[in-house]
């Protein structure tokens, strides 16, 4: 399966103080792009994410890029969900089966604006979605994951459905959110949580067989990390499976920077060419990554971040120790996964809420 990240625009009706999307001028899809996506969608199974700016901001492109998609392309957005409240949007993203992930902070977050979690309006249209994520953005002063977790149980008893948590840290791109970026002492003290809970999982998932479904997310992307195996020059944000786009059908390694520097050509000159100027960029701005052992789980992390070291000082802790953990209980293949996960009739294990 494929993904396809597609960026919108730069317009959203919210001002984060920590936001590392630059804007852009408004472009409507380029006819080149509808007919990449009509071909593009027809050979494969694809995932096209729609990206902003808020893409619900966006339904008319959306809608006319769905036209243009095969019948079993499925689809995905990250919204900050203020107009989840409006009956018309929500009618458009259930119609077309779209998975929805919904950001919210915690009471540390700075989004700048109200928790539409705790509004009838809101949480009325919210169940109605069958797919449904909610993220959260970490900076130095909404670290703690102690706490986001017994905010995310009562999330998850508002909605009446298990809310997991699905953490990532703030990127560093400019002076803007710079003051939020985390210290060394704060990657530590991030890691460290991380691997208390996924111990913690793993204990619980090989002794008794039961799934923690609050941890279940820090679980699983650990997990993947551990079978991506990125080829050379590739990134966990632009490689063979997952491409980075603009309406113009330009490819991006970057989508909340894209300039010069990020640029890695068009649909005219091919994926194959952008996959060559990505190894090109990756060489230029951290040679290391590509002589690291962990480089192939993790694909650089953040390529683009001014504080890239702090990343992957979070990267090289957690998945070390995680490597040693899949060896320490043999947790070799995703068939073993699998079952214990579920994958048989007759050894489901408990789920532990």
């Amino acid at each position: 399966m494929s993904q396809i990240s597609i960026y919108l625009g730069s317009k959203c009706n919210a001002n984060c103080t920590y936001c590392h999307r630059e804007s852009t001028s408004e472009n409507p899809f380029s006819a080149a792009m509808l007919q990449y996506l009509s071909r593009e969608t027809a050979h494969s199974s694809t995932i096209i994410r729609f990206m902003g700016g808020e893409p619900t901001l966006y339904i008319d492109e959306m809608r006319q890029a769905m036209s243009y998609c095969h019948p079993a392309t499925s689809y995905s957005l990250s919204t900050n969900g203020r107009l989840l409240n409006d009956d018309a949007v929500t009618a458009f993203l259930l119609d077309n089966n779209v998975s929805l992930t919904v950001s919210y902070d915690g009471t540390s977050g700075k989004r700048g604006y109200d928790n539409i979690l705790i509004h009838p309006d809101y949480i009325s249209n919210l169940q109605k979605f069958k797919k449904l994520n909610i993220s959260t953005t970490l900076d130095r002063d909404n670290l703690d994951l102690n706490k986001l977790m017994i905010e995310f149980g009562d999330i998850s008893n508002i909605l009446k459905r298990q809310v997991r948590l699905y953490p990532h840290i703030m990127h560093v791109t400019s002076d803007k959110n710079r003051p939020l970026s985390l210290s060394v002492q704060d990657a530590h003290y991030y890691a460290d949580q991380w691997i208390s809970y996924v111990g913690k999982f793993i204990q619980q998932l090989n002794t008794y067989g039961v799934i923690n479904l609050k941890t279940l997310f820090l679980f699983n992307y650990l997990w993947m990390c551990c079978h991506n195996r990125y080829e050379y020059g590739e990134t966990y944000c632009f490689n063979r499976n997952l491409l980075k786009m603009d309406t113009q059908g330009n490819y991006y390694a970057c989508l909340y920077i894209r300039d010069k520097r990020t640029y890695l050509g068009n649909i005219a000159e091919g994926k194959e060419a952008a996959l060559q100027n990505m190894k090109r960029l990756v060489e230029e701005l951290s040679p290391g990554c590509l002589a690291c052992e962990l480089y192939p789980y993790c694909g650089t992390a953040c390529i683009m971040s001014q504080d890239h070291h702090i990343e992957c000082l979070i990267q090289k802790k957690i998945l070390t120790w995680f490597l040693n953990e899949i060896e320490k209980y043999r947790l070799q293949s995703f068939s073993m996964i699998d079952k214990l996960l579920g994958g048989g009739k007759n050894d489901r294990p408990s789920v532990c809420f």
